[in-house]
């Protein structure tokens, strides 16, 4: 009965010590983290977990706290600037998950007006170059939509 007792005891505390986790996600999609944007971190499974600490790489650091029905452990933190960030997950002291994030650069809407200082009492062609940045961290600008303020519309790059 003793050895039993010892191997279900063993069980129990194998289950519990090894059965949590350090997993967790973001709230970031590929249209929403640019430059200046808040991001909320979510423990996805918080069993077997009683304490916790985010690092979120940008300096900021949340000293966590102890999982309850009130605090289940998701924090937020603020990125001002475009990059990679590594974010750290530690759980009870000693269990830690890193997750890279990437925040991207907004692009620069800069362009320039071709034939733009003819006189505009006559009816002209004037053409537009985008002169922007394309390149933002993580990407580049691949799409336009031109509002000339007049109901027209152009989707190219450099319209006339």
């Amino acid at each position: 009965m003793r050895n039993i007792y010892l191997i279900i005891s063993f069980i129990l505390v194998s289950v519990f010590a090894f059965g949590q986790s350090a997993n967790f996600s973001t709230d970031l999609t590929n249209n929403d983290n640019c430059g200046g944007t808040i991001v909320t971190f979510t423990i996805d499974d918080t069993t077997g977990i009683n304490t916790y600490n985010w690092s979120f790489g940008n300096g900021e650091v949340d000293a966590g706290g102890t999982i309850s029905p009130t605090d289940s452990g998701s924090a937020s933190s603020s990125y001002m600037v475009f990059g990679a960030f590594t974010v750290e997950l530690t759980v009870n002291g000693n269990i830690s998950t890193t997750q890279i994030i990437s925040i991207f650069n907004s692009p620069d809407p800069s362009f320039v007006i071709n034939n733009g200082d003819a006189c505009l009492n006559g009816v002209h062609t004037v053409s537009f170059d985008y002169t922007g940045t394309g390149t933002s961290y993580g990407g580049t600008v691949n799409r336009w939509k031109w509002n000339f303020g007049d109901s027209m519309y152009s989707y190219i790059q450099n319209p006339s």
